[in-house]
């Protein structure tokens, strides 16, 4: 005798903790069992038209299949992001083991930008109560790759080591809806991490870009301070093979409203490399700086405090894009000396009609 079990269902809109959201799903669930046997034999699949999943950017066509039998479950996926050709087919194997879990990945790539990744088939990962092993999880595309060994265990000596190798930043840029190249050289090792964090970084990215403007190259390392629990950082800023920007100092995480004590030495930093971060507020940013500005405050709110030399110094402030964003029921605007005609006119001509017209 057999017994069965089966379930099929659609679902309109499919919430998990507010950050997964799954739309127009199909679940097609199967079981059996032989009477007097303990083994389950089951199948899965799963279509969702479209989803948005965490700070991902939104995709469709999500397929899952699986199946269960002993002591293993063999799965097969599928997923699209929308309006591009990048897609991921994730595929593997997850086995039960003796208080843990093994899962291998096989066959698995991901289409990025036009380009293939695969992952290594030799990878394993192992879950056994608290303890993570990674062996082998290395994604690469030609001569970039990006891979993950070692532990996370009771054992404070065992590292788990993160290794990035030529890796172009641009690739990230689709998933995560900003602009920005650049080639990534690195190692993060993590030790002792349900205790006293030991972590340590040391990383390089040449030819920063964001929006299209150069930033530089960005080299340094990071290392976590067991006993006082904070993050010692030291990097600099190199562009056009000139340092321009030296940033040291430490990152405490358990202080939430004043987690950063920093030092920034600008030397003839070109003013320009800010203007990425300040769009929308200010533009056309020129000269070069020279001084020491203090960093303080926390990472959503710093606080800059200092004293620099700015040389040929030019900013503008987008005003009328300050004026969209905060809504104001007056502007009070600075009557510049020679405005009226500056350009023979045209300048304040300008002005007036963005101000009567786009903004009303």
């Amino acid at each position: 005798n057999t017994s069965t079990f089966s379930l099929t269902s659609k679902i309109d809109t499919l919430l998990l903790n507010d950050k997964y959201r799954f739309f127009k799903s199909e679940i097609d669930l199967n079981t059996s069992k032989f009477y007097n046997n303990p083994e389950v034999l089951a199948s899965l699949i799963l279509n969702s038209q479209n989803q948005k999943i965490n700070v991902l950017s939104p995709t469709e066509n999500l397929e899952i299949e699986a199946s269960w039998e002993k002591d293993r479950i063999a799965f097969t996926s599928g997923l699209k992001q929308i309006g591009t050709t990048n897609q991921a087919n994730l595929n593997g194997t997850l086995r039960f083991i003796e208080d843990g879990l093994e899962l291998q990945f096989k066959k698995s790539k991901f289409r990025l930008l036009e380009q293939n990744w695969n992952i290594n088939p030799d990878n394993l990962l192992t879950i056994i109560g608290n303890e993570l092993k990674s062996k082998n999880l290395i994604i690469n595309n030609l001569e970039q790759f990006i891979s993950l060994n070692g532990l996370i265990s009771q054992d404070s000596l065992q590292p788990l080591k993160f290794t990035a190798k030529n890796f172009k930043l641009e690739t990230l840029a689709p998933l995560i809806s900003l602009n920005i190249k650049g080639l990534v050289n690195g190692e993060v090792d993590l030790k002792n991490i349900y205790k006293n964090v030991n972590a340590e970084s040391n990383l390089r990215i040449e030819d920063l870009m964001l929006d299209d403007f150069l930033i530089g190259n960005i080299a340094g390392n990071g290392v976590f301070d067991n006993e006082k629990q904070r993050l010692n950082l030291d990097y600099s800023l190199e562009r056009l093979k000139t340092k321009v920007l030296e940033v040291k100092g430490v990152y405490d995480p358990k202080n939430a409203e004043n987690s950063l004590d920093l030092l920034a030495t600008l030397s003839q930093t070109d003013l320009q490399i800010l203007e990425p971060f300040v769009k929308g507020i200010f533009s056309k940013m020129g000269g070069t700086a020279d001084g020491n500005l203090n960093i303080s405050g926390s990472l959503s709110h710093p606080i800059v405090q200092g004293v620099i030399d700015i040389k040929r110094g030019t900013l503008f402030f987008d005003v009328a894009e300050i004026i969209k964003r905060k809504k104001p029921k007056v502007v009070f605007l600075e009557n510049v000396k020679g405005l009226r005609n500056h350009n023979g006119g045209k300048t304040l001509a300008t002005i007036l009609n963005v101000l009567r017209n786009d903004l009303g």
